[in-house]
């Protein structure tokens, strides 16, 4: 534990007292393998330009995302969001701050068909929509029965 404890404050700047927080929020970290998961995780992050600010900001609403594979769910996330969505490499890091659950939302389920919604239902053009998803990077999380249809239905009255 004061070793995990030791790498999430370096990482992240956070104080003794914001990791135990963390800690106790996500206990599991507690049981991560630091080689297999949390490091590498914590490398990604930095690696595509999330710096301690960032890092802090995740981590207290998100910390469960250190025990994710970077490459079978981190990294096929951030793939898409600048390679199907369209977002800069330098905006990625506030999107993923503003909305680090799309870290844990699935591709195939979520993502692509809000992403289908959007450009071939809505026909928002792709540089609009790559502009607007980094601002409000939530959208993408969103259900498509729930909330985007009838939010397209409403304004379209």
């Amino acid at each position: 534990a004061e070793l995990l404890m030791e790498v999430l404050q370096k990482a992240s700047g956070m104080t003794a007292k914001e990791v135990r927080a963390v800690l106790l929020k996500c206990p599991e970290l507690l049981g991560s393998n630091l080689e297999v998961r949390v490091r590498p995780a914590l490398a990604y992050l930095q690696e595509i330009g999330l710096g301690q600010d960032a890092l802090r900001s995740v981590l207290r609403t998100s910390p469960q995302m250190l025990y994710l594979s970077v490459a079978k769910t981190i990294k096929p996330k951030v793939d898409f969001l600048r390679d199907q969505v369209g977002i800069p490499s330098k905006h990625l890091p506030a999107v993923i701050k503003r909305a680090p659950r799309l870290l844990f939302t699935s591709v195939e389920n979520t993502l692509q068909p809000n992403l289908n919604f959007f450009t071939q239902e809505l026909q928002v053009p792709a540089d609009k929509l790559a502009e607007t998803l980094s601002k409000s990077p939530s959208l993408l999380t969103r259900s498509l029965l729930t909330h985007l249809h009838p939010v397209a239905a409403f304004l379209s009255e």
